[in-house]
């Protein structure tokens, strides 16, 4: 043990030697590669690029964040143990049902340890965000396909833009947004203010989705109000707050698992949440929930389709979480969020919490919350927080 030690230290000193910080560009290599192939699984550049070689890059991603982990990291060897059995259970659950989301934004949440929170965000915004133009501008000039819906009974014709479908276009947009306003603080100029909502519109206009208009517009407002905002969750404690997220996720699955097609409240909430209690309802009655994970067969209305398919698909990012990881990932990512929440509020990361709670939001009614490309909050588990997003006792008094 003593000698694998000291060919570590061995190791790690020759990489300081030559590279200045070599534990912070092992991570940032694995998470910009990462989170580029988990963009490109979205968009219609799927065209050009087989899933082999994609999961060929997640793979490589992977190998240069492990690397970081063993060579820099300190861990106790209890902690190394319980995370190389998490991981080994994450493997075999993502085997089983052929999504393997959770386990590449597992390591990257394990490898964030001691890189700062604000240059991870930083590199989100401005990858994805340039990705998402670079998208656009292909879409329009014919390099991808821009892939157009009809919404039933209706004229309105919804645009992809180069996304797989109108809504992962507008979810992607949600999340610039929202990760844009964590990056200024919730402080948001007038011509901001006017951007984000000269966006917002045009995503209703292009897209025509609703729920995501929604949460734009919910983000625009929490910045509008975001004193009042930080005014409630100083007064809720860490317990209440957690206590109320668990209540909100289970509520939602209950009310799918639950669902009446002839209940006219049913119909109602249905409706409101474009069919997705029906599909919901679906997975229940199709599929008995696992233990440690299964392949449940979907097939969404997202890309190009040759001919007739029978619609399924599980848009809630939690009800996903349940019916193909199991019981066990469902719970280890309800304790995650729980973790995170707890330390967003007892460090008074209000601008985080807020965040998370979006996120949550999302993921009711979205698939994208492990999907890192989308969502980068979790990395915040281990990441080096600055105290720029920590609420003063000052600032607190100011707001009250």
């Amino acid at each position: 043990m003593m000698g694998i030690v000291a060919k570590r230290n061995k190791i790690r000193d020759y990489f300081n030697k030559k590279i200045s910080n070599p534990a912070e560009k092992l991570y940032f290599i694995g998470f910009i590669v990462y989170a580029l192939v988990n963009y490109l699984r979205g968009t219609m550049f799927t065209q050009y690029l087989s899933s082999p070689v994609l999961y060929d890059f997640m793979k490589v991603s992977a190998i240069f964040v492990v690397i970081k982990i063993l060579l820099f990291d300190s861990w106790e060897l209890k902690d190394l143990t319980i995370f190389l059995l998490l991981g080994i259970l994450i493997e075999f659950t993502c085997r089983v049902s052929y999504d393997y989301d959770i386990y590449y934004y597992g390591i990257l949440i394990l490898g964030a340890k001691g890189i700062k929170f604000s240059k991870i965000l930083k590199t989100y915004l401005i990858l994805i965000g340039a990705a998402l133009i670079l998208t656009i501008i292909a879409s329009q000039v014919g390099l991808v396909y821009n892939i157009t819906f009809g919404r039933h009974g209706t004229p309105i014709v919804r645009y992809a833009l180069g996304a797989v479908y109108p809504t992962d276009f507008a979810a992607r947009v949600f999340y610039l947004m929202l990760f844009y306003t964590v990056f200024k603080k919730f402080k948001l100029s007038l011509p901001e203010y006017i951007s984000l909502g000269a966006v917002t519109v045009a995503m209703y206009v292009l897209t025509d989705t609703r729920l995501d208009t929604v949460l734009m517009l919910l983000v625009i407002l929490v910045a509008i109000f975001y004193k009042y905002v930080v005014r409630f969750i100083s007064y809720v404690s860490a317990k209440i707050m957690n206590i109320m997220i668990v209540a909100f996720i289970m509520f939602n699955i209950v009310l799918a698992y639950l669902f009446v097609p002839s209940n006219p409240i049913f119909k109602i909430i249905n409706k409101i949440l474009s069919q997705r209690l029906v599909y919901g309802n679906m997975a229940f009655k199709r599929y008995n929930v696992p233990l440690l994970g299964q392949f449940v067969p979907q097939m969404g209305n997202g890309g190009l389709h040759h001919g007739p398919y029978d619609y399924f698909f599980i848009d809630s990012s939690f009800i996903r979480v349940l019916m193909m990881h199991g019981i066990w990932a469902f719970l280890f990512t309800m304790i995650l969020i729980m973790f995170l929440s707890y330390k967003f509020i007892s460090k008074k990361y209000f601008i985080l919490e807020i965040a998370l709670l979006l996120v949550i939001l999302s993921s009711v009614i979205d698939q994208h919350m492990w999907e890192i490309s989308f969502n980068i909050i979790f990395v915040g588990l281990f990441a080096q927080i600055s105290d720029k997003y920590k609420e003063s006792e000052t600032d607190l008094k100011v707001v009250k």
